[in-house]
């Protein structure tokens, strides 16, 4: 896993790679797979990158044919193996435990959709009734945060005069788990600055070691996987390519310690992160701040105004609201 140390897997800074063509894809069109391999043994295949440009184009089309059929049933599910799966077996995820960063505090939002506060925490945390990305199953529960007050309004499409509650929440007791982190490859090669909550960095540059076609089929894949997660996966699909993403990366970790949640990149509030932590994981979360604002302004940059209204506190899992 790309989280560990990947120095001692290395025979030399310097390490040399030999390229082997593998199979000629009849499926996607007439692409190569390759292996990208070091003089040292360590090995990693790869996607032409024309086969990932051609599977992106392949999901965008099937997700327009799901929006606009009215049974839609299944459909998620066959998108995903038939152009996504085949992305994901030929990919080595980030892993890492997440670093402290300004307070150790993500913050969640939630709209006001009755135009009052809500008083019960657990409706502002993960509603019975799905609400955004806040979106429960059987199988496991979700919760999505932000890095930053603005980037958790951004995410809401917020209007002038909507009202929203707010909730900083520590993630200090769960931040020694592993999160899966997306979209950071792609990130770090454009800027070469290195997410704040990435603990374990050595991933983010191990593919300096790989040909310029490996590198390039990596990022791509990388920022690909992202903007599925972010943006593709909608409540059209009920979220669920996000779902079956997170239990195609199950399957190619160990199962102990379990993987706490996901950090990907916003794409509504750049460079602003986000965050899904998953099930046992959101109990270990700490209530902090709880603030009601009401949306004055939005200017051409997407930076929300607001006025504070009130101040909340915890009392027996229930919300008490005082005005400022």
């Amino acid at each position: 896993m790309l989280g560990t140390d990947i120095h001692g897997l290395l025979c030399s800074e310097a390490a040399v790679y030999s390229e082997l063509p593998l199979v000629k894809s009849l499926i996607f069109g007439f692409s190569w797979k390759y292996l990208s391999k070091l003089s040292c043994g360590m090995e990693r295949s790869f996607l032409y990158i024309d086969m990932l440009k051609g599977l992106r184009q392949n999901i965008l089309r099937a997700v327009s044919r799901m929006n606009n059929t009215a049974d839609s049933r299944g459909l998620a599910n066959k998108l995903f193996q038939t152009y996504i799966a085949p992305i994901i077996e030929h990919y080595n995820p980030i892993i890492s435990p997440l670093a402290s960063h300004y307070g150790s505090t993500l913050y969640r939002a939630r709209k006001c959709t009755a135009d009052t506060e809500y008083t019960s925490i657990k409706d502002l945390l993960n509603p019975p009734s799905p609400s955004g990305r806040a979106v429960s199953s059987d199988a496991q529960s979700i919760l999505y945060a932000s890095s930053s007050l603005q980037s958790c309004k951004a995410e809401l499409d917020l209007k002038i005069g909507d009202l929203v509650n707010i909730v900083g929440l520590d993630y200090t007791e769960i931040s020694s788990q592993p999160f899966w982190f997306i979209g950071q490859l792609a990130a770090f090669h454009k800027s070469k600055e290195p997410s704040h909550y990435v603990s374990e960095r050595n991933g983010l540059d191990v593919t300096a070691y790989f040909s310029h076609d490996a590198q390039q089929s990596f990022i791509y894949q990388d920022a690909l996987i992202n903007e599925i997660f972010s943006t593709i996966s909608s409540p059209t699909d009920g979220y669920s390519l996000n779902r079956y993403l997170i239990e195609a990366i199950y399957k190619k970790l160990p199962k102990d310690p379990a993987l706490a949640g996901v950090v990907y990149l916003s794409v509504k509030d750049a460079p602003g992160i986000n965050f899904a932590i998953f099930g046992d994981a959101i109990s270990k979360l700490k209530i902090g701040q709880l603030n009601s604002i009401r949306v004055t302004d939005i200017d051409d940059y997407g930076t929300v105004g607001y006025r504070l209204l009130k101040n909340g506190s915890l009392k027996d899992q229930q919300i008490i609201w005082r005005d400022v």
